[in-house]
């Protein structure tokens, strides 16, 4: 069995999130589900979180006192594996928000769910 559970967002731009989950992607904005696609080949997005290396990355990334800004959560199984990860204005591997510079392993993984979806839809 295959869930991808991914979810991106905060106050300002509000949430964004899909779940894939028996065949099916849902995928959300500010809560409301606002399309769905069945019949997708995952094998690129799971060769993907291989090469990004998600499998190992920490259960939780959080920047103590900052309170506004990205909050993120990643919940994943397929087969035998499984992982679930939060952040709070830290990316992997601990990359603050208001830094001048992006993750780049957080960057791959918000382009692969961009793919799923079929557009760009992650403001990564």
């Amino acid at each position: 069995m295959e869930t991808i559970v991914f979810s991106y967002g905060g106050v300002v731009g509000g949430m964004r999130s899909i779940n894939y989950s028996e065949g099916t992607l849902v995928v959300y904005k500010k809560f409301e589900a606002i399309k769905r696609r069945t019949g997708l080949n995952l094998t690129w997005f799971w060769e993907e979180i291989d090469h990004i290396g998600v499998w190992e990355w920490q259960s939780s990334y959080d920047c103590p006192g900052f309170l506004d800004g990205i909050q993120w959560e990643l919940y994943l199984r397929r087969g035998d594996k499984q992982m679930e990860s939060f952040g709070s204005n830290l990316f992997p591997p601990n990359v603050r928000f208001l830094a001048r510079v992006k993750s780049p392993s957080f960057k791959r993984l918000c382009t692969a769910i961009d793919h799923l979806v079929g557009h760009p839809f992650i403001p990564y």
